[in-house]
């Protein structure tokens, strides 16, 4: 029985630090580079439909 509270306990905390870390991400902005790299790919699809 204190097994699966122990595993149960280890699943929580890696439920809580994953939401942390999605959380984390979620408010971060974009790297500049990737913006860049966006704007790129945008203007080469507007390229080719034409």
């Amino acid at each position: 029985m204190t097994h699966n509270k122990d595993v149960s306990s280890v699943m929580k905390q890696i439920d809580e630090n994953l939401r942390q870390v999605y959380r984390d991400v979620e408010t971060n902005d974009v790297p500049d580079r990737f913006k860049e790299l966006l704007a790129k790919l945008k203007e080469q699809e507007a390229s080719n439909a034409k």
